[in-house]
Order: structure tokens, then sequence, then C-alpha cells
């Protein structure tokens, strides 16, 4: 009997949980596992928010996700979402309607979207998103989440580049 890599039966832990095809993960790890570990490494990224409000982190993971057409990610990240305790109405709005969005949510989708699609910068929508945070005495540095220092500006990106196909819209939301 050969026993299961540790980082296998985590995956398949998270598989299960979330009822994702974390499959493409598994023959990752098994075929390159130092690829893994790089890509491993990198997943803070995408769970760092510091002073962003839950539901305005979860708008600009789904936000993103759609640009890059990722259909089974953006079902994890609705699941994920309900599972932190964002609300459904939000999702909802933000799958189907993302225009009736709050003004403040409606930047950070906006922003996400545009940074994905390398569009130029919109300072005054970049404004808005930081005025709050400053209010409330928060001052964001540009910095990495710890453990990220040394990985290229890059490669968190390109690992989001992959395009899939769009979710099934009788999938989403109703979970669990």
């Amino acid at each position: 009997m050969t026993q299961t890599h540790p980082a296998i039966r985590e995956l398949r832990t998270f598989s299960d949980h979330y009822d994702y095809d974390a499959s493409y993960l598994e023959q990752l790890a098994t075929d390159s596992p130092g690829a893994f570990e790089a890509f491993r490494a990198a997943q803070g990224l995408s769970t760092f928010r510091d002073a962003l409000p839950l539901d305005a982190h979860y708008v600009a993971r789904i936000a993103a996700m759609r640009v890059d057409d990722c259909g089974a990610c953006t079902q994890l990240n609705i699941r994920m979402a309900v599972e932190a305790g964002v609300d459904r109405d939000l999702l909802t709005t933000l799958l189907h309607e993302p225009d009736w969005l709050t003004e403040p949510l409606r930047d950070i989708h906006d922003h996400a979207r545009a940074t994905l699609r390398n569009d130029g910068p919109d300072e005054e929508r970049a404004a808005r998103i930081r005025a709050p945070l400053r209010r409330s005495g928060i001052r964001r540095a540009r910095r990495r989440p710890r453990g990220m220092q040394d990985l290229p500006d890059d490669q968190a990106r390109l690992a989001a580049r992959q395009r899939v196909h769009d979710p099934d819209p009788r999938l989403l939301i109703p979970w669990p």
C-alpha cells in the first residue's frame, strides 16, 4: 500500500469541502513538486486582504475570476464567500447585475477587472477606494504578505491567466 503525500491529502480535503475539482493540482504536486510548492507559496496572495472589508475582498476575487473566464474558480470563490459570511444577495448582484452594486463595491469590482485587463489607471476610482482606508487610520503600504517577499511580481498573475469556461448559472449560489 502506498502512502499518500500530505499535500495530496490536503488537496483532497479542500476539494471535498468545496466540491471543487483540484485534480490538476494533485497532478502538479505529483509531476512537479517544486512547481507545486511555488504555487502553494503564492496562495497567500489570493487571501491577503489587510484592511479591505470581507465583502469587498470577495467582490474583487470573484470579479477577477470572471475576467479570467474561470467558471470553476468563480464557483469556488462564491462558496468560500458564502462560508465566510458574505451576503448571498450581494453575490447574486455581483454575478448578474454588477452595475447595481453600491458605489464602493462597484469601484472595487471595476478596479479588479480593469487591473486584470491591463487597462490604464483610473486615479479617481483609486482615490475613492483608498479614502475609507485612510479615514479609518489605516495606511496601506505597498508590501507583500509575509512569506511572499521572494516571489517574482508576475508569478500569481501568470497562474491566473488560464482561460476556462463560465460557470453554469444553475450551479451558482446554492451551496451549501
